[in-house]
């Protein structure tokens, strides 16, 4: 029966808006490609809670460093969850959103103007004509045609410098510079307790693998974020390094995180 029916549907040009339509349902039903939609629709919402509720147990003040921090929804939803009671570093090198954040947050959080990467210096941060939003570091295409110098620096060299000894989550939305976002951090790497990631098109602009990422967090266990939960990830897969945009989060020393 299972080869008559591989015989009779698949490959064939008739049936493939069908399996299109499969594949979308699929991608959709393991949250694949939700990355970028509201942090209550992708589970970040959810994930940011279930972190935090992890920080209760411990004597010490939350410390969220988010790495592309853009408009602010995760500062005002960190601010929401710890009632005030966390510190949160916001770092956001361009100069139209740095500038929306300090005015929003400036009370509430530290804003930084700058990206963080793998070395101390300056870079080219590359986006749209129409300001505020997505940038990169790296040039995707044609639209992102405007671009201004900004300050790079490490995470480790920011934390020395500002006495900063564990990091209880580190968000990085850096559109392809996850990957240098954490060879920053080498120092620090053992006390930051959670990491949450994203991995998207614009990892082929880095030419960032999925499996680059998970070998240098070869301490954490790794999850692909769900709505209401986690899915761990034991080994990259080709599933895995589908460029279609999605949120990780990296765990250390847990032996496992239950679905709620």
């Amino acid at each position: 029966m299972k080869k008559t029916i591989k015989k009779i549907f698949f490959g064939k040009k008739a049936f493939q808006p069908l399996f299109r339509r499969l594949f979308d349902i699929s991608m959709e039903g393991m949250n694949i490609g939700t990355g970028g939609r509201p942090q209550s629709e992708n589970g970040e919402f959810f994930t940011a809670r279930y972190v935090l509720s992890q920080q209760k147990k411990l004597p010490v003040l939350p410390i969220v460093f988010d790495a592309g921090a853009q408009g602010g929804d995760y500062i005002k939803m960190i601010l929401d969850f710890t009632k005030g009671e966390s510190k949160i570093y916001a770092f956001e090198p361009c100069q139209k959103d740095y500038e929306h954040l300090q005015k929003t947050y400036g009370q509430q959080a530290t804003i930084i103007q700058s990206a963080l990467g793998n070395t101390d210096g300056d870079a080219m941060l590359y986006g749209r004509k129409d300001g505020r939003g997505l940038c990169s570091l790296y040039k995707p295409n044609e639209e992102f045609s405007e671009n201004e110098k900004i300050k790079i620096q490490t995470i480790d060299n920011f934390c020395a410098s500002h006495s900063i000894s564990y990091i209880t989550l580190l968000k990085r939305d850096v559109e392809g510079n996850e990957l240098d976002c954490l060879k920053g951090a080498k120092r620090l790497l053992p006390n930051i307790a959670f990491i949450q990631f994203e991995f998207s098109s614009s990892s082929r602009d880095s030419r960032t693998y999925f499996r680059d990422i998970f070998n240098f967090l070869s301490d954490y266990k790794i999850y692909r974020i769900l709505k209401n939960g986690f899915f761990e990830i034991k080994n990259p897969e080709k599933i895995t390094e589908l460029l279609f945009t999605t949120n990780y989060l990296a765990v250390k020393n847990k032996p496992s995180l239950k679905n709620e």
